[in-house]
């Protein structure tokens, strides 16, 4: 609250000394060289997203209009309703019953030649197999997101949730792992994506 107030009160209640003092801390926290701070989680989903179909988008990255993206069938509307604002095809795909997680086995059986992406979901701190997705994805040229809004500072073999695609979103929410009430982000490890993403925002 403290910090808050002084936001407020110094009346620079935006993209100022506080955010990138957030930034930074998660960077270091999560051993990510980026850390981009939006508004929330679900506009971070938007924006990945949004990057991905722009003119800014690198060639083996872009995604056209009618491109399938798989995602897991238990998950939110902030994770779907991005892709489909963008032009992009949600593919939705079953989950292991006792995690909640994407069902990997489903994923390599789902694949069309529309299929241009995978949007992960790791639920309520769990991560996904990310061993078997990753080869999914290098198999058949995939690009990978992270939804890892509920999931700050989980970990798969050593390696936090949201370090192992192009990009992922955190988020803030009051009912999340860390909390701000509100407000998200994005990571990545790409210099050019990063400075995109910051100007896109």
């Amino acid at each position: 609250i403290f910090n808050l107030l002084k936001t407020l009160i110094n009346g620079w209640p935006t993209i100022g000394k506080q955010v990138k003092n957030i930034e930074t801390k998660i960077k270091k926290l999560l051993k990510i060289k980026h850390a981009i701070m939006l508004n929330s989680g679900g506009s971070a989903n938007y924006l990945m997203l949004y990057l991905l179909g722009s003119p800014y988008v690198k060639k083996k990255h872009k995604l056209k209009p009618g491109d399938e993206i798989l995602t897991p069938a238990v998950t939110w509307s902030t994770t779907v309703s991005p892709i489909i604002q963008n032009n992009f095809v949600p593919v939705l795909l079953d989950v292991n019953l006792s995690t909640y997680d994407i069902n990997v086995d489903l994923i390599e059986r789902s694949i069309t030649k529309k299929t241009r992406a995978i949007m992960l979901v790791h639920p309520l701190g769990h991560v996904c197999n990310m061993k078997a997705i990753l080869k999914v994805c290098k198999k058949h040229k995939l690009v990978l997101l992270e939804d890892t809004c509920e999931s700050i500072g989980a970990k798969y073999n050593n390696k936090f949730a949201g370090t192992f695609g192009l990009f992922s979103s955190i988020s803030f929410y009051q009912s999340h792992h860390i909390s701000g009430v509100e407000g998200g982000m994005i990571l990545t490890n790409d210099d050019y994506y990063a400075d995109v993403l910051r100007s896109m925002r």
